[in-house]
C-alpha cells in the first residue's frame, strides 16, 4: 500500500476517489513544523540556521502519520505545486524522518483522474532549490518582522508590526494620499454642441469643440467659454469630412491568481480573502485548477476542448483561425504551472452541480477562460468634423459663390483660410460580439457593454501572442493630453456618446440648436483599492500569488488603513508607521528594494543563488539600522483624520485615530456615530459649518441641489490623545463654487485649514469649498432633518452646553410650571431662559426674537424632548405637557390671550419659518407669527 499525503482533507477525498485500493490518502492540515512563536527561532551568527518546531495543533496528526508510513510500502508527497508547497512536503520528510529511498513527490495542478494517474507515473525528489527559496522567504520575514515590530510597539503604538512585503504595501498606500493632499486642481472647460443638417432639423447630434484657430482647444474659465460659446452662435458651420474607422477587440487572457481577485472584487464585490478561499475549495473539489498562479499558460488539450464548446454553442465564425496564447507580462511569472481555468471545460456553469458562492466564482472562470479562445468583439466609429468661420473670415456666401472681388485682373488663388473652430462628432456601434456574446452581448450595442472591460482594463497582464485580426485603429483623441488625463468623469474624457450619426453631405451647413459649456476640474489619482494595490504590487514584482489576499488583510487588521467605498485610506497610524520605518528602515518600505529582493529570492528557486548569501546581504545593513532605531526617540500618533478630498467622489468623511488596542474590534472608529455621519470632532470648538456651493447656472445639463449646512459638534479623543489646530479662513469665493451633481471639484487655493498632524503643518481645503458631491457624505444634511450653523459665542465666553446659574438681576423671572428662578444659559442653539430647578423642570423659554435663530437654520427647542414621532422621513419632538393649575408669566414675555400662559418661539418644519405659541401646547394650540427683530 502506497501513503499519499496531500494537505486538505476535501483535497483528499477528490484523490481518493480517482485511486484504487493501493493507495491511502490522508491529509497534513497544512504546515507540521513552523518557527517558534514565542522567540525569533534563527541563528544570526550561524548561517541564519532556523529552529523549527512542530505546529501544536499537528502533533496528534504526526503521530498518526508516523505510524501509516511505517505500514506503508512508500509514501508519496502531494502537496500544492508551488514553493510553500514543496516546504510542506520537505517539513513531512523530516518530522516523519523519512529516509530518501521511502518517499516521493509527485505533482499535479489539477484534480482530475488523468491529471492524478499522470503525476503517479513520474514522480521526482524534492526540489532543494524551491524548499531554499521558502525558507529564505520565511527567514526574512520574521527578521523583519520580530525584530522590527517590538520597536513600533514602543516608539509607535502597541499592536503595530512591520513586514517586509505589508510594509512596502503600506507605503504605496501612504504615498498615494499624500500625492491626493498635494494635488492642486485645474479649473478648465468643455463646448458641445447640439447639431442637425439644415435639411432635417430633428435628426440632431452631439459634437464637442476640440480645436480654436488650430490647436487644441484649452478653455481654462467660464468667462472664456461663454465668449467662446458667443462666437459659435454667429458662426456658421459646415460639415469638413466624414468617415468610418473599425477596430477589434481582443478578449483578456485567463485568469491569474491576481487577475482573479480583481475580477471578483469588481463583479462579485468579495476580498481577496474571501475571493481565495472559495477558489480554495472549488480547486480540492476538482472544478478548477491550482489558483495561485501567475502564468496565463493554458493545456493544449483544454484549449481543443473550449474550441469545441464554442464551435458548438456559437458556430465557427466566433472562432479565431488559430488558438490564441498569451504572453505574460507579470515580472518573475512561474511559467511551468497553468492559468486558472476549468478542470473540465464541459461542466459548464448550467450543468454545474455547485451552489451560492462557488457556483458564482466558477462562472466567472468558466466564461472567462473559454472567452479568451473565442474571436475578437469589432466595433465601427463613424465620426464627423464640423468647421466653424466667423461670416467676417472669408466663409463662403450663403449663395455658395465667393466674395465679390474688386475689379482688376483675377488674383492668385490663395490657400483657404483656417477654420476658427473644429468640433468632432462620433458614434461607437458593436458590429460583431465575438467572444462578448458568451456574456449576452449582441450586436448594435454600444462600446461600454463589455462586461469585463473593467476587469482588461485593470489587469493589463498578458498580451495575445495570435490574434487573428486584430487592427490597431483607435477612436478619435480630441481633448488636450492634460485634460483627459486627470478629467472629473467619462464626459470629460471623451467625446460625446451618440447613439448614431445622421447621414452628412460635405460642405453641407448645420444648424446649431444649442451649445452647452460645461466645467471641469483636473482630479487627482484614485486612492488605492484592493484589487488596484494587489495589480501595483504585482507589476513592481513584490510579493508571490500566494501572499497577495493577506496583504490587504494584514493592514485593515493592524488599524493602518480603513475602507471608505471600497478605497484603502491610512489612519494617522498608517501614517506615523510609515513614517518612522522610512527614517530608520527606508529599504523596508521601498518597493524598487522589495522587488529586488523577491528576484534574489526568486534566483534562489532557480538555483541561481545561495539562501545564506542572500540573508547576508539583507541583515548586515539591517542590523546597523536596527541598532540605530532602538535609540531613536518615540513618535506621537496624531489625532487627525486623514482629510475628505479625494478624487472628486462622494465619499465618507475620513475616518482614522490612534486605536488604543492592538487589534480593533471594529474597523469604523470612535469618532463615526453611524455610517455617512462620521465628521470628525475637533478640540477647539465646534467647527465651521460646511456649506455646499450653490450651483451654476451655466450649466444647463447638470441638475442643481439645494445647498445645506451642518454643525460639528465639539469633543474630546476618545484615546486621550491631542487634537491638532484648526484655523479655518474665511469663506470660499466665488471662483471656487462649483455646481452640484457634477462631482467636480474647485481650486484647492481659494481656502484652506491648517491642519497640524501627521504630515505637520500644512495647507489643505476646507469643506465649506468642495461641491455638494464632492463634500464628505457627514456634510450633508439627512433627509428630513433640519441644518444648522455653528452657535454664536456666549457673551460671557462660557462653553457651549454649560449652565450659568447666575442671574443677571436682582429679580429674576419666575418659571410659569414650577415658580423656581429662571436662569440665562446657553446651549448649542444660542442663548434662553431656563428654569434653575433641572432636572425637575424642564421649562426653556427664549429671551427675545433678536437671539432667536436665524432663518432655516434651527429646529425648535422650547421643550426637552420626550419621545420622538416617526412622520415619513421627518422627525418631530413632542413636547412635555405643561402642569397643572396657574403659573406665573416671566417678565417681558408675551402672554397667550386664550390661556394666560407665556408664549414661546417656535420653528415649522415646513418651512423652517420661526412663529410664536402657547406654552401649554397641546392643551393650547395658539400661535401667531414671529415678529421680525429690531
Amino acid at each position: 500500500m502506497q501513503l499519499l499525503i496531500v494537505e486538505s482533507p476535501k483535497k483528499a477525498k477528490t484523490i481518493a476517489s480517482f485511486l484504487g485500493s493501493g493507495f491511502r490518502v490522508e491529509a497534513s492540515f497544512g504546515h507540521v513544523r513552523d518557527l517558534p512563536l514565542k522567540e525569533l527561532g534563527i541563528d544570526t551568527g550561524h548561517d541564519f540556521e532556523p529552529h523549527y518546531v512542530p505546529v501544536p495543533k499537528a502533533r496528534e496528526r504526526l503521530s498518526r502519520l508516523r505510524s501509516l508510513a511505517k505500514e506503508a510500502d512508500g509514501v508519496l508527497l502531494a502537496t500544492d505545486p508551488d514553493r510553500e508547497g514543496e516546504a510542506i512536503a520537505w517539513h513531512l520528510v523530516e518530522s516523519l524522518r523519512l529516509p530518501r529511498s521511502r518517499y516521493r513527490r509527485v505533482v499535479f495542478h489539477e484534480l482530475s483522474r488523468r491529471a492524478v494517474e499522470a503525476a503517479l507515473r513520474s514522480p521526482r525528489t524534492l526540489d532543494a532549490a524551491l524548499v531554499d527559496a521558502q525558507q529564505a522567504r520565511r527567514i526574512l520575514d520574521r527578521l523583519v518582522g520580530y525584530q522590527v515590530s517590538p520597536l513600533l510597539w514602543h516608539k509607535v503604538q502597541r499592536g503595530t508590526s512591520a513586514g517586509r512585503v505589508q510594509s512596502a504595501a503600506l507605503g504605496l498606500v501612504v504615498d498615494r494620499e499624500r500625492e491626493i493632499r498635494g494635488f492642486v486642481p485645474r479649473e478648465y472647460w468643455t463646448i458641445d454642441a447640439e447639431l442637425a443638417p439644415e435639411r432635417s432639423p430633428r435628426e440632431t447630434f452631439w459634437a464637442r469643440l476640440v480645436r480654436v484657430d488650430g490647436t487644441p482647444t484649452e478653455v481654462p474659465d467660464e468667462s472664456t467659454a461663454q465668449s467662446l460659446v458667443a462666437e459659435l452662435e454667429r458662426s456658421v458651420l459646415r460639415v469638413a469630412e466624414t468617415g468610418t474607422r473599425e477596430r477589434d477587440q481582443s478578449p483578456p487572457p485567463p485568469f491569474i491568481t491576481s487577475t482573479l481577485q480583481q475580477s471578483a472584487a469588481s463583479r462579485l464585490k468579495w476580498t481577496g480573502k474571501k475571493t481565495m478561499q472559495i477558489a480554495q475549495s472549488l480547486f480540492e473539489g476538482g472544478w478548477i485548477t491550482y489558483h495561485r498562479t501567475d502564468s496565463v499558460n493554458v493545456s493544449a488539450e483544454a484549449v481543443a476542448a473550449a474550441r469545441e464548446i464554442i464551435a458548438g454553442r456559437f458556430g465557427p465564425e466566433f472562432l479565431p483561425n488559430s488558438p490564441r496564447r498569451f504572453s505574460g507580462r507579470v515580472k518573475n511569472a512561474q511559467e511551468a504551472h497553468e492559468a486558472i481555468r476549468p478542470v473540465a471545460v464541459e461542466r459548464t456553469p448550467e450543468t454545474a452541480t455547485l451552489s451560492g458562492d462557488e457556483h458564482r466564482l466558477y462562472t466567472l472562470v468558466w466564461q472567462r477562460f473559454v472567452a479568451s479562445q473565442m474571436a475578437a468583439a469589432r466595433y465601427r466609429t463613424d465620426f464627423a468634423v464640423v468647421h466653424g468661420t466667423s461670416p467676417t473670415r472669408g466663409m463662403p456666401t450663403d449663395d455658395g459663390g465667393r466674395k465679390p472681388q474688386a475689379p482688376g485682373p483675377p488674383p492668385r488663388r490663395a490657400k483657404p483660410p483656417a477654420p476658427r473652430f473644429e468640433l468632432r462628432a462620433e458614434a461607437t456601434t458593436l458590429i460583431f460580439p465575438g467572444y462578448l456574446a458568451l456574456y449576452g452581448v449582441r450586436a448594435g450595442a454600444g462600446p461600454a457593454t463589455d462586461p469585463g472591460a473593467a476587469d482588461s482594463e485593470a489587469e493589463g497582464g498578458a498580451t495575445p501572442e495570435s490574434d487573428a485580426g486584430t487592427t490597431a485603429a483607435t477612436a478619435i483623441a480630441s481633448e488636450p493630453a492634460t485634460a483627459r488625463r486627470h478629467a472629473d468623469g467619462p464626459d470629460a474624457d471623451e467625446l460625446p456618446k451618440n447613439d448614431h450619426l445622421p447621414t452628412l453631405v460635405l460642405g453641407e451647413p448645420l444648424l446649431a440648436r444649442s451649445f452647452q459649456p460645461k466645467q471641469h476640474f483636473t482630479r487627482p489619482p484614485a486612492r488605492y483599492t484592493e484589487p488596484t494595490l494587489i495589480r501595483a504590487l504585482e507589476r513592481l514584482g513584490i510579493g508571490r500569488p500566494s501572499t497577495y489576499a493577506t496583504i490587504v488583510a494584514t493592514l485593515d487588521d493592524r488599524g493602518y488603513v480603513v475602507r471608505e467605498r471600497g478605497h484603502l485610506v491610512p489612519t494617522p497610524l498608517g501614517f506615523a508607521a510609515t513614517d518612522f520605518l522610512l527614517a530608520h528602515f527606508p529599504n523596508v518600505v521601498d518597493t524598487g528594494f522589495t522587488a529586488d529582493l523577491e528576484e534574489r529570492l526568486d534566483a534562489i528557486a532557480r538555483g541561481e543563488a545561495q539562501r545564506v548569501a542572500v540573508l547576508r546581504a539583507f541583515y548586515d545593513p539591517f542590523r546597523v539600522a536596527l541598532e540605530t532605531a532602538r535609540s531613536a526617540a518615540p513618535v506621537a500618533v496624531p489625532d487627525s483624520p486623514p482629510p475628505a478630498a479625494g478624487s472628486g467622489r462622494p465619499r465618507a468623511a475620513a475616518r482614522g485615530g490612534a486605536r488604543s488596542r492592538p487589534r480593533p474590534s471594529a474597523k469604523r472608529p470612535a469618532t463615526s456615530k453611524r455610517p455617512g455621519m462620521s465628521r470628525p470632532k475637533s478640540a477647539t470648538g465646534p467647527s465651521d459649518a460646511t456649506t455646499a456651493p450653490k450651483p451654476r447656472a451655466s450649466d444647463a445639463r447638470s441638475g442643481s441641489r439645494a445647498a445645506s449646512t451642518r454643525p460639528s459638534e465639539s469633543g474630546s479623543n476618545a484615546s486621550g490623545g491631542r487634537q491638532p489646530a484648526r484655523h479655518s479662513t474665511s469663506a470660499a469665493p466665488k471662483s471656487a463654487r462649483s455646481r452640484g451633481g457634477t462631482g467636480s471639484s474647485p481650486r484647492r487655493n481659494a481656502g484652506s485649514t491648517t491642519s497640524v498632524g501627521e504630515l505637520g503643518s500644512q495647507a489643505r481645503p476646507d469643506d465649506s469649498q468642495w461641491p455638494h458631491e464632492g463634500v464628505p457624505a457627514s456634510a450633508k444634511p439627512r433627509r428630513g432633518k433640519t441644518t444648522e450653523t455653528a452657535p454664536p459665542a456666549h457673551p460671557s465666553g462660557a462653553k457651549a452646553g454649560e449652565r450659568d446659574a447666575r442671574p443677571d438681576s436682582a429679580s429674576p423671572p419666575a418659571c410659569p410650571r414650577c415658580g423656581a428662578p429662571l436662569a440665562r444659559r446657553t446651549s448649542r442653539y444660542g442663548p434662553f431662559l431656563g428654569c434653575t430647578a433641572f432636572p425637575r423642570c424642564d421649562y426653556v423659554h427664549r429671551e427675545s426674537a433678536a437671539s432667536a435663530p436665524a432663518p432655516n437654520r434651527t429646529p425648535d427647542v422650547t421643550a426637552r424632548p420626550k419621545a420622538t414621532l416617526r412622520s415619513g422621513a421627518r422627525t418631530q419632538s413632542r413636547p412635555t405637557p405643561p402642569r397643572p393649575g396657574p403659573a406665573p408669566t416671566p417678565e417681558g414675555a408675551s402672554v397667550c390671550p386664550v390661556c394666560g400662559r407665556a408664549l414661546v418661539v417656535r420653528v415649522n418644519r415646513r418651512d423652517s419659518s420661526h412663529f410664536q405659541g402657547c406654552s401649554g401646547y397641546p392643551s393650547c394650540r395658539f400661535t401667531k407669527p414671529e415678529p421680525p427683530p429690531s
